[in-house]
């Protein structure tokens, strides 16, 4: 697969909880 980098400038969530978010979207995610 591809590899994608998330960037993000809400500090309100942790890298681990948007690893769940996407999770639920289907997507692969690992740290």
């Amino acid at each position: 697969g591809k590899r994608l980098v998330f960037v993000t400038n809400n500090s309100t969530k942790s890298r681990k909880q948007y690893g769940k978010k996407f999770e639920t979207l289907g997507l692969s995610v690992s740290e």
